[in-house]
């Protein structure tokens, strides 16, 4: 069963891998059916544009319990995590518009696995506006004379 005690530990878990990091607990299906919400963005909240989420590189993401059969046919009591909302790509910088790295659904077993599936994803993409004006520079570059 996932509790505030869960959402403790996963925020733990997470903090600092992106300026803004938030985990929320969710009991709109009852408190047997608790998931987890996340949001994460790559972008810290004062560089948001008009200071709206959406205007930033952001996901969101829910956890929550699931019982499946594992590849060796084992049943399992873990994890699901499904992204839902948002991106991290710059969708105006061309190569990282048309390299878009997505991520759908993922089954774990612990809350570890959760955390660590999530940073691999965050890992993946630049963090912060210098490094994105660095890819930026490299793009509009213009072309030498042969």
């Amino acid at each position: 069963m996932i509790t505030q005690d869960t959402q403790k530990e996963l925020q733990e878990k997470l903090t600092g891998i992106a300026p803004v990091v938030r985990v929320q607990l969710s009991t709109l299906g009852g408190v047997d059916r608790a998931s987890l919400l996340l949001l994460i963005s790559l972008d810290p909240r004062e560089s948001w544009e008009n200071n709206i989420l959406e205007n930033s590189r952001y996901a969101r993401f829910s956890v929550y319990r699931k019982i499946y059969k594992s590849r060796k046919g084992n049943i399992v009591d873990g994890f699901e995590v499904e992204h839902f909302s948002g991106s991290f790509s710059y969708s105006n910088i061309p190569t990282l518009k048309t390299e878009r790295l997505t991520f759908r659904k993922a089954k774990v077993e612990t809350l570890d696995q959760v955390a660590n599936k999530i940073k691999e994803y965050v890992a993946k993409f630049p963090k912060y506006e210098a490094e994105a004006d660095y890819l930026l520079s490299i793009v509009n570059k213009p072309r030498s004379q042969y």
